[in-house]
Order: C-alpha cells, then sequence, then structure tokens
C-alpha cells in the first residue's frame, strides 16, 4: 500500500498498471469498484469480483479497507471495461458513425478508452488524442507501450508522443496530445472524424465547436456524446443517492441556467446542455445532415435524457 502511495506522490502512477487492463477480471472489478463508489449502475462487472478485489488490493491498488485509491485511475478502468466489453447503445452508434472513417481525433480523450474501441473495430490510418490533464494522457501512452506500439517521436514540452502499432498492414498511427482543447494543434482539413464524448459542457462549447469544425475536412463527420437535461437528477438521486430540498433547489437552478441561456459552473458535475443550443451552434458553425440520438435506458421519466449524441457533417 505505502510503495502504491508513494509512486502517486512520485509521480509514476501507472507503474505496473498494464496487467489490469490486460486481465479482464482485474478490469471489471476497477470498474465495478470506480460503479460501486460512484452510485452508477453497471452490468457484468460482479462476477468474481472477490478474488480481484484482493488481487488488486495486493497489488496496492486498492486500500485494506476495499476502497479505490486512484479514482482517476479507476475511472478509465471503467470507461475501458464499458466501451471495450458491455457497449450501451449509444457507444455502438459512435462505432458505426465511425465505419470507414481512417483519420480520427478524439477530443477531450481521458485514458484513451474510445481510441481503442475505434481500433478494435476496424483498421484506421491515425487515430489522435488530446486532453488538457497531462495524467490520463500518462496513461494512455502507458497502456499504448504496453501493447508493443513503436514509439515514433515525441515532443515533451507539448505533450505529444506519436506511436505506430505493430501489425501485418503497416502499423496504425495513434498521437497523444497534452493541449488546449480551444486550439487544437493540427492544420485545417486534418481528419475525416471529430469525437467529443461527454466533455462538451465543461468547454468553451463555441470555441470547441469551431475548432472541431476547422481541423475536419469538408464532409467529415462529427460524434458528440452530451449530458443532457436529465444528468443532474440522474446524478444527485442514483449517483449521489439524495432526495431532499437541497437536491431539488440544485437541479432546478441548473435547468433554470441551460434554459435561460446561463452557464452552471464549468467545474460542476451537475452541468449539462439541451439538445437545441447543441443543434444551434452547429448550424451556426457549418455543419449539416444533423441528426439527435437518445438511448430509452437513459431517460428520466421517459422524457429527459440523461446522455444524447449527435451527429454532423462539414458542410462543403
Amino acid at each position: 500500500m505505502g510503495d502504491r502511495s508513494e509512486r502517486l506522490m512520485d509521480k509514476q502512477p501507472y507503474e505496473g498498471v498494464g496487467e489490469i487492463f490486460r486481465e479482464f477480471d482485474l478490469l471489471a472489478g476497477m470498474a465495478y469498484l470506480f460503479a460501486s463508489e460512484s452510485g452508477i449502475r453497471l452490468s457484468g462487472a460482479e462476477g468474481n469480483r472477490n478474488s480481484a478485489q484482493d488481487r488488486l488490493m495486493e497489488q496496492g491498488w486498492v486500500s485494506p479497507t476495499g476502497r479505490l485509491i486512484d479514482t482517476q485511475l479507476a475511472y478509465s478502468c471503467y470507461e475501458y471495461y464499458r466501451q471495450m466489453y458491455r457497449q450501451e447503445p449509444l457507444d455502438l452508434l459512435l462505432i458505426e458513425e465511425a465505419s470507414g472513417r481512417r483519420r480520427i481525433v478524439d477530443i477531450c480523450c481521458g485514458g484513451g478508452a474510445t481510441i481503442f474501441a475505434l481500433l478494435k473495430a476496424e483498421r484506421r490510418e491515425r487515430v489522435c488524442g488530446i486532453d488538457a490533464a497531462s495524467e490520463p494522457i500518462e496513461l494512455l501512452q502507458t497502456l499504448l507501450e504496453t501493447e508493443g506500439c513503436d514509439v515514433r517521436g515525441s515532443t515533451s514540452a507539448a505533450g505529444t508522443a506519436v506511436y505506430r502499432m505493430n501489425d501485418a498492414a503497416g502499423g496504425q498511427q495513434i498521437d497523444t496530445h497534452i493541449g488546449d482543447i480551444h486550439q487544437l494543434p493540427w492544420r485545417e482539413a486534418s481528419f475525416d472524424m471529430a469525437i467529443c464524448r461527454a466533455s462538451l459542457h465543461y468547454l468553451n462549447v463555441k470555441r470547441a465547436i469551431g475548432e472541431m469544425h476547422r481541423v475536419l475536412e469538408p464532409g467529415g463527420r462529427l460524434f458528440l456524446l452530451v449530458h443532457g437535461s436529465g444528468y443532474p437528477l440522474d446524478y444527485l438521486i442514483h449517483r449521489r443517492g439524495i432526495w431532499s430540498r437541497k437536491t431539488i433547489v440544485y437541479a432546478l437552478r441548473k435547468w433554470r441556467a441551460a434554459w435561460g441561456g446561463g452557464h452552471a459552473p464549468v467545474h460542476s458535475k451537475g452541468r449539462y446542455l439541451s439538445r437545441k443550443q447543441v443543434e444551434n451552434l452547429l448550424t451556426d458553425n457549418g455543419f449539416g445532415h444533423i441528426r439527435y440520438y437518445t438511448d430509452k435506458n437513459r431517460m428520466i421519466g421517459g422524457r429527459f435524457p440523461v446522455y444524447f449524441a449527435i451527429a454532423a457533417e462539414k458542410m462543403g
């Protein structure tokens, strides 16, 4: 335990982490613990959790009391588990929308779960991931190296590294970047698809969408997964387990801010966007053929989406 804590303090948190992502039971165990501590419903991860938890405890990823040591890593495990093994309808929709797309950028890519899901689905020419935080990019880089990818170049000052997967088809290129989402480091028309999952509401939405439009080629596809109007209640009721006057006031404040054109605090976990807000911004920034999707299992009261997806194309 002390050894793991020392690694975290020494900024070497991902030493030996590859074993978790290679072994399904360990990955599912971390995902289950994260979901359990966060109040998230997660099916299929309960099996063998006791033996997995014992091993995770021995390796120092879980405390003697059964609590997670590194919540950020556990969140990445949760995302990998879901997107690689327990895809929900909107996850499957993303892979369907990405069919035939060869040059893809994942905005706010986190630890890279979406990148690995894209590479697993079909061969790509180039997949790039960018995040403003260094820790998830370091995890992604560690996992790429664990998979045997060759490092072709790196620029530590820009947080950039280029990897090449070793396969018979000549290798797929994966670029990782630490940087500002509002000033993407690529030229115009660099990609035929851009993805932003569950992060748009934390950004300056207008600037972020403008940058995605800039780096897409004409006809390039945009896929957004967004916290919807049902998210504040889902977060507070299901995740926090709270039902009180304070909860109701909090949720109403979030709804009023969104419908009134205001914005909740940037780091608020209850922040969300409306369909109308996103579609109007897409239209204003030169996107067309806009499609809106929801998951019936991710609705509050059958009306308010916890998440929704929007796909669109850059008009030529």
